[in-house]
């Protein structure tokens, strides 16, 4: 967990220290674009800018109204089983056709043994974190993702396998070797 949360420290770092890069690069070519230039081709360029439109009539600017987006379809999402960094994630991804928004969709996980058995709640447990998708508007190629959290009793043998659902999505996947966190019986 503790190796978990490092790579996602790092990954956080990394995706701040990108976009002031870039900012700054924008800002830059902003104030580059500014300046006037040495033959004076800014001002001329202002002259002919303003000439052009006291000569034609301004045109009425057609007035943009945001509606509200559709409700995603069924076969425009698809729900993935990922690995990011040995980390498995869920993620919700809109696959197809136009922008459209979702419900909150509740995620439940269970755990399998190698040969496709059910493993006792008991001896092992797995969830999603967060616990649902929240409504959000999706576009092509974006995805909203949710971390799959196990723990299983030291004692007994390692889940191997994984059922989610986040209806009426589902996927079946093979849990990553070494993945989750062993923990000694506490029970009385």
């Amino acid at each position: 967990m503790k190796m978990l949360r490092t790579h996602l420290s790092w990954l956080l770092v990394g995706g701040v220290v990108a976009v002031l890069i870039a900012a700054a690069i924008d800002s830059l070519r902003r104030s580059e674009s500014e300046r006037p230039r040495a033959d004076g081709g800014l001002a001329q360029e202002r002259g002919r800018k303003e000439e052009a439109t006291e000569e034609a009539p301004l045109a009425a600017a057609p007035e943009t109204e945001t509606a509200p987006l559709e409700r995603c379809t069924v076969g425009q999402l698809a729900l993935r089983f990922e690995h990011v960094g040995g980390t498995p994630l869920l993620a919700l991804a809109h696959v197809w056709g136009s922008p459209c928004r979702t419900a909150r969709i509740p995620i439940e996980v269970a755990l399998f043994d190698r040969n496709g058995n059910p493993v006792n709640a008991e001896k092992a447990s797995a969830s999603a974190w967060p616990q649902a998708f929240g409504s959000t508007n999706l576009s092509p190629g974006i995805e909203v993702i949710a971390e799959i959290q196990m723990s299983y009793l030291c004692d007994e043998r390692r889940p191997r396998r994984l059922l989610a659902e986040a209806r009426p999505y589902v996927v079946r996947a093979w849990l990553p070797r070494g993945y989750g966190s062993c923990l000694d019986d506490l029970g009385p």
